[in-house]
C-alpha cells in the first residue's frame, strides 16, 4: 500500500495495481499486474489526463472513472455513475454520490475490500449558511449508509485541515457504520501536509482507532 500523494493511493494486491485520484507524485515501477485506475472526479487534485499515458509504458491498463471526467470512451475504459454496481475486469466496483463532485467507491479485488472516498466527505465549514450544512450532514449520512456493517480492509478518507474543528466530522461518520482495519486519512497534502491534520487526529474521540491510522509524510506501506 503505498501513499502518493494527497488522495493518491496505490494498491497492490495478488493480480492487480489500483491506482486511485492520481494527479501528480512518483509512481514506482507497475509490471507484472493489470493496472487499475479510478478517478472519482475531475478536481485538479483528484485528477490528470497525463494517466493516459501510463498505457505507452504498460500494457495492461484500464480506467474507472466517473463518466464526466472525461469522453474518452474506449474499450479498457468504465465510465461509471453513481449508486451503480459493476463487475469488471475480475473487479466488483460499488460507487457513491459525493457530497462534493463525482463519487466514492467501495471494491473488492482478490478477496479485498477497498473504499476510496474521493471527495465525499461531511463538508461542514464555518460562514456556511446552516441550510447547506445541514444538507452536508443528511447527505454524508444517507451516502454511508451504504457501507452500513461492511468489513473495509483499507479505507482512504477525507480529513482536511481546512474545516479546522470540524475536520473529523467525516470519518468519524463512518467509522460508526463499518469496520475497517487499516484507516488511510488524505485530502491534506495540498493544504499544509500531514503537519496540518496532526491536531485533529490526536482528538480523544480517534483514540479507539489509533492503532488502524496509517499515516507518513511521503509513502507508506501497510501489508494487507
Amino acid at each position: 500500500m503505498t501513499r502518493i500523494y494527497h488522495s493518491g493511493f496505490l494498491v497492490e494486491t495478488e493480480n492487480y495495481f489500483l491506482l486511485f485520484d492520481y494527479f501528480k507524485g512518483e509512481l514506482p515501477e507497475l509490471f507484472g499486474k493489470k493496472i487499475i485506475v479510478f478517478v472519482s472526479h475531475g478536481h485538479g487534485d483528484h485528477y490528470t489526463p497525463t494517466i493516459f499515458e501510463l498505457e505507452q509504458k504498460y500494457e495492461n491498463v484500464s480506467y474507472v472513472f466517473y463518466h464526466k471526467v472525461s469522453t474518452r470512451r474506449e474499450n479498457n475504459i468504465l465510465p461509471v455513475k453513481n449508486h451503480e454496481k459493476y463487475e469488471w475486469e475480475g473487479l466488483e466496483i460499488q460507487t457513491l454520490q459525493s457530497t462534493d463532485e463525482g463519487c466514492a467507491f467501495f471494491i473488492k479485488a482478490d478477496g479485498k475490500t477497498f473504499y476510496h472516498a474521493g471527495d465525499l466527505n461531511w463538508w461542514h465549514w464555518e460562514g456556511e449558511p446552516e441550510q447547506f450544512n445541514e444538507w452536508q450532514k443528511g447527505m454524508y449520512r444517507k451516502e454511508t449508509d451504504m457501507l452500513k456493517g461492511k468489513v473495509i480492509d483499507c479505507g482512504f478518507v477525507v480529513v482536511d485541515p481546512r474545516q479546522e474543528h470540524n475536520a473529523l466530522l467525516g470519518i468519524m461518520e463512518l467509522l460508526k457504520k463499518c469496520e475497517i482495519t487499516h484507516i488511510f486519512p488524505m485530502h491534506f497534502d495540498e493544504w499544509g501536509g500531514i503537519e496540518a491534520i496532526k491536531p485533529y487526529l490526536e482528538k480523544g474521540e480517534l483514540k479507539p482507532y489509533y492503532g488502524r491510522l496509517e499515516l507518513g509524510k511521503e509513502s507508506i506501506i501497510a501489508d494487507i
